[in-house]
Parts: structure tokens; C-alpha cells; sequence
């Protein structure tokens, strides 16, 4: 093997390992979302004790994004959720808690909202179980989903 041989190689080997690098750099580029819910909140100074499921959203990405829908979804079973068969659907047009949609969500920034626990209770069909957030965003074609339970009614 002559040195030019051995060039060759290193060449091709780097070049392998700069096209795999770029390949990644492109996949994990854009906005990515974190989305948490929790349910049972109460505000502070709510004197009717409402209970509430509390939002987040953070933009963990590199590229700002806008929040378009907050909906909920009801599946059957698990595996219903694999196969993305819902039992029922609920928009929220308009959360509380001072968030307005759509919102430009840039990086690092985080957006917040209620949604009246009573109100789902009372739409939800049967028990209250295999219940999802959703969040629509310019960023992708899919939504992002959270999973969370309600108590039993």
C-alpha cells in the first residue's frame, strides 16, 4: 500500500464521516417542542377552586415556530394511539390563562395556556383515560403529543 493509497482512504473515510455529520446537523435542525400537561391545577386567587390542565410549551429548537391549534384527543386503548385512531377530538380555540393562538414561538422561549378541567370531564366519553394533548406548529406536518390522565368522575 503506497501513500497515496493511504490518502485515498483518509480521504474517503473523512468525507463519509462529514456527509453523516451534516446528515445529523440537518435532521436535528428546525424547531423542536417540549410539551408538558398536568392536570388538577388550581389558580391562587380562584375562589371557586376550578380545576384546570396546565399547558407548557418550550421551543427547544433552533428556529422559531408558530403554535397554531391546542387539542385534545381520547383513544380507546394504546393501541388504538399507536394505530392514531382517536375516540374523540376536542379544539381549544381560545386557552386561558392569557395565551392567545396562533403564537410565534422562537427559540428557547416558552408559551403557556389553561384549559378547564370540568369542561373536558363533561365531553370526554366514558372513563377518562388515554387522553392526549396536542400541538399544532408551522414547524412540522405532524402535531406534538403529550399524554395525560384525568381523575375519574
Amino acid at each position: 500500500m503506497t501513500a497515496s493509497d493511504v490518502a485515498a482512504w483518509w480521504g474517503a473515510a473523512l468525507a463519509t464521516f462529514v456527509l453523516a455529520w451534516d446528515i445529523f446537523k440537518w435532521r436535528k435542525s428546525g424547531a423542536r417542542l417540549g410539551v408538558k400537561a398536568g392536570p388538577n391545577m388550581q389558580l391562587p386567587e380562584d375562589r371557586l377552586e376550578m380545576k384546570h390542565v396546565f399547558v407548557e410549551v418550550v421551543n427547544r429548537g433552533d428556529r422559531p415556530t408558530t403554535l397554531t391549534h391546542l387539542c385534545v384527543y381520547q383513544y380507546a386503548s394504546a393501541l388504538d394511539r399507536l394505530r392514531g385512531k382517536r375516540k374523540a377530538s376536542f379544539l381549544v380555540p381560545q386557552p386561558g390563562g392569557g395565551a392567545v393562538l396562533p403564537h410565534e414561538l422562537g427559540s428557547g422561549q416558552r408559551w403557556t395556556a389553561l384549559v378547564n378541567q370540568a369542561v373536558l370531564l363533561s365531553k370526554v366519553i366514558e372513563t377518562p383515560r388515554y387522553l392526549h394533548v396536542g400541538i399544532s406548529h408551522s414547524g412540522s406536518k405532524k402535531e406534538v403529543l403529550v399524554p395525560f390522565s384525568l381523575p375519574d368522575p
